[in-house]
């Protein structure tokens, strides 16, 4: 087991569900997987659409512009607020740096303006970028979005979590976890999203799709 899989295995086992929002969970998950979300997103070798987002300093950055200097890691999370996405994202920057990509470019999107959270700041040191995706409408363009079920919705403000809090919209909209290697003239090398938001792209085969994007497979 990889030390993302531990890591992840660990964020659920510190804070269970109780049995039967664990249930309803998985329903939900299965339904999303049945009804093919996400499969709209970009495959390798199809161009990915104009996405703009909000740099952390509020001004306007395109992928266009990102992409200018290189392959971008284009990393879409639900937000600061979600343990599984933190150990995610600190498990790619940790990963990156020892394999010697410190200086690769990620960008880590979600719907939220930086906050100066602990872990924003960390995240920021580390060297991902941190960007906002405004009313997701990134998200949206490549299929990332889905509408919390209102049992699940329900079942989450009786634990105390309100997710139109959480998410900022009314009924609670959410960003499919996703991951995506977006190189010249935006050519998507790489695309994977995580339906199920428990389960994400082990770093290797970011850092292997970035080496092999920019041309340093076997260096």
């Amino acid at each position: 087991m990889s030390r993302l899989s531990e890591e992840l295995l660990r964020v659920k086992s510190d804070a269970p569900l109780p049995p039967e929002v664990e249930e309803m969970v998985l329903a939900m998950i299965a339904d999303l997987e049945r009804a093919g979300v996400a499969e709209g997103l970009p495959r390798p070798g199809e161009i990915a659409p104009p996405l703009r987002f909000l740099a952390a300093d509020g001004t306007d950055l395109a992928l266009d512009e990102a992409i200018e200097g290189g392959p971008v890691a284009l990393v879409f999370y639900r937000g600061p607020w979600c343990p599984f996405c933190n150990v995610h994202l600190r498990a790619l920057e940790r990963e990156l740096i020892e394999a010697g990509l410190a200086d690769a470019r990620v960008l880590a999107a979600s719907p939220f303006p930086p906050d100066g959270s602990t872990t924003e700041e960390e995240l920021a040191s580390w060297g991902l970028e941190v960007v906002t995706d405004p009313e997701m409408h990134a998200a949206s363009a490549l299929g990332l979005t889905f509408v919390l079920p209102d049992d699940v919705t329900e079942a989450y403000r009786r634990l105390g979590h309100d997710p139109e809090e959480l998410t900022g919209t009314s009924p609670p909209r959410m960003t499919i976890p996703a991951t995506l290697v977006i190189g010249r003239r935006r050519r998507v090398t790489f695309a994977r999203a995580d339906v199920n938001y428990r389960s994400r792209v082990e770093p290797r085969v970011v850092i292997a799709e970035l080496r092999r994007a920019t041309g340093e497979v076997g260096r």
